[in-house]
């Protein structure tokens, strides 16, 4: 688990080019905010050598997942997923 109190989650490559993402239980309790913190680091993964880690292919990335409905489920109360 990531214990930086600066960091909701962190996203490191390993030697062996696997990634490793720590989340911070301070701040994932919630279960949306833990599901929307791991897309986040998801992109980070997809975009791993991406010069700004918040660029356009990472910011591309967040779209996407937003058009696929990612995030639908998880920030709107109540809602049932029928739509999809």
């Amino acid at each position: 688990t990531e214990h930086d109190p600066r960091w909701m989650a962190t996203t490191s490559k390993l030697p062996d080019g696997r990634f490793i993402i720590k989340m911070n239980a301070r701040y994932t309790a919630a279960q949306r905010v833990a599901f929307q913190t791991m897309l986040h680091e998801e992109c980070h993964v997809k975009t791993w050598n991406e010069f700004d880690e918040h660029g356009p292919r990472w910011r591309a990335c967040m779209v996407g997942l937003d058009m696929q409905g990612a995030f639908k489920a998880y920030l709107l109360d109540g809602y049932d997923g029928s739509d999809r």
